[in-house]
């Protein structure tokens, strides 16, 4: 659950053979592609209000990593939040996001999100 209430787990979620699996309603508002990380993100459009980029790029060569989270932060909306696994960090990078933990999940947010912990 990871922080998720039951309430929204039973809202947002129906029970699946190996868990949960999202409704499909929700899932209908979802684009998902495969990517290569390496070649420039211009064709994948944006801004993104969420993206999730986890475990990725620790298996990155320093400057490739860091080249990376740079395009990930200009595609992604001024408002959104891109999530990292919990080895992978930004701290390194001048980027212009803001770092958050929730419930053991790293993610960054841009500037004028409302996801924005105290």
């Amino acid at each position: 659950q990871r922080g998720l209430s039951p309430e929204n787990l039973s809202r947002y979620f129906r029970p699946h053979e190996e868990g949960w699996r999202i409704q499909d309603e929700l899932r209908s508002m979802v684009e998902f592609r495969t990517l290569n990380l390496h070649h420039d993100l211009d064709s994948v459009g944006g801004p993104f209000d969420i993206i999730f980029c986890r475990n990725v790029a620790i298996y990155f060569a320093d400057a490739a990593r860091e080249h990376l989270f740079r395009r990930l932060s200009e595609t992604l909306a001024p408002h959104g939040a891109l999530f990292v696994g919990a080895q992978e960090s930004l701290d390194q990078y001048d980027l212009p996001l803001i770092k958050q933990q929730h419930c053991r999940c790293m993610f960054y947010c841009g500037p004028k999100s409302d996801l924005l912990v105290a």
